[in-house]
This record gives structure tokens, C-alpha cells and sequence, in this order.
């Protein structure tokens, strides 16, 4: 039978943008380390075709994702990329165009207040807003391809 053993390393790329250098020199420890997995974290971190309103200083490109995926199968790691698609949404709802995809219009006077004051939405996806599964659907599949 198959070795199936996983030693994974999580990066979490969605609290701050780091350089895509920082990311390949994690990589690049991970893998002499022993490491096999790379997790990237990556929450509302990407530009696609459907966020290409996303802050360039605070979210990667397509091409910077791709340039670190494969810089890490290149050196025998599995990449595996992490989403948050219910939980977890605060700064996509900061941007104009996903706010009503939110619980809540004002977290702090409607739900548990538990968010920070800079995500007045709350973190939490509306799960009866069917415009919540369209939109992380094709995020995720743009990001995957």
C-alpha cells in the first residue's frame, strides 16, 4: 500500500500580502524541512475576473498565485490552496460590489458584534442570498483553473 502520510505547512496569505519571494523561500524551508504539503490560505488574497476590483497592494494576482504554485510543485510539493466560503468573508464584504452578499448591513448593531469596527458587515456570508454561492462558485473555479 501507498505511503499517504501528509506533513503540511499552512501560509496564510489572506491577513497581509507578502512578497511572492517570502513565499517561495517558505516553500523552499518547508520542503528541506521534510515538509510534502503547502497549504495557502488564501480568503479574499486574489484577483480574478470576478474581484478585479481587489486592492493590487493587498491582494495577488492570477500570475503571482500561479508563479508560487508552481514554484512549489517544482520543487516536490503538493499546493494546496484553502478558502473560507461562509465564514471568514469580512474583507470581501468591505468592497461596494460583495457587501450584500453579508449577514448583516450592520453587524455591530444587528448580530453578535464580534467583528472588528473596520467590518461593520460582519464576517459571515448570508446563506439564504443565493447571489453568495454564484459568487464564491466562480471565484473559486477562476482561482482553480
Amino acid at each position: 500500500m501507498k505511503n499517504l502520510e501528509i506533513i503540511a505547512f499552512s501560509i496564510d496569505l489572506a491577513r497581509q500580502k507578502e512578497r511572492v519571494e517570502f513565499v517561495k523561500n517558505q516553500m523552499k524551508f518547508c520542503r528541506a524541512n521534510g515538509y510534502n504539503t503547502v497549504l495557502l490560505y488564501l480568503e479574499a488574497s486574489v484577483r480574478t475576473s470576478v474581484t478585479a476590483f481587489f486592492e493590487e497592494a493587498s491582494s495577488y494576482s492570477l500570475d503571482e498565485i500561479s508563479d508560487m504554485v508552481n514554484y512549489g510543485e517544482s520543487i516536490g510539493l503538493d499546493v494546496v490552496p484553502a478558502f473560507e466560503t461562509l465564514a471568514h468573508m469580512e474583507k470581501f464584504f468591505v468592497y461596494e460590489q460583495l457587501s450584500d452578499l453579508a449577514e448583516f448591513d450592520d453587524e455591530h448593531n444587528q448580530g453578535r458584534d464580534f467583528c472588528s469596527i473596520y467590518y461593520s458587515h460582519g464576517s459571515h456570508g448570508c446563506a439564504t442570498n443565493p447571489r453568495l454561492q454564484s459568487f464564491t462558485d466562480s471565484y473559486v473555479t477562476v482561482l482553480l483553473q
